[in-house]
C-alpha cells in the first residue's frame, strides 16, 4: 500500500487509490459537489492537498454519524 504524508498533492490516480473511488466516480463526485474542487497545477493537471481531503471526509463522517465520537 502507498504510503501518503499530509503534504501531499495526490494526482486523480492516487487519489483514486486513497480513498477507493474509481476516476470516473472521482469525477462525477466533483460534478455533484461531493468532493472538493481540485487545484490545477497546470492545465489538465488537477491535484488534491491530502490533508483537505481528510478534512473533508471527517466532516462527511460526523454529518454522517450525527457528530457521535471516534468517528
Amino acid at each position: 500500500m502507498e504510503q501518503f504524508t499530509d503534504s501531499d498533492l495526490l494526482c486523480v490516480k492516487r487519489l483514486s487509490a486513497y480513498i477507493g473511488l474509481s476516476r470516473a466516480s472521482i469525477y462525477e463526485s466533483l460534478r455533484d459537489g461531493k468532493l472538493p474542487q481540485p487545484t490545477m497545477l497546470v492545465r489538465n493537471s488537477p491535484r488534491w492537498e491530502k490533508s483537505e481531503i481528510d478534512a473533508f471526509l471527517r466532516a462527511r463522517a460526523q454529518e454522517r454519524f450525527g457528530g457521535r465520537k471516534n468517528v
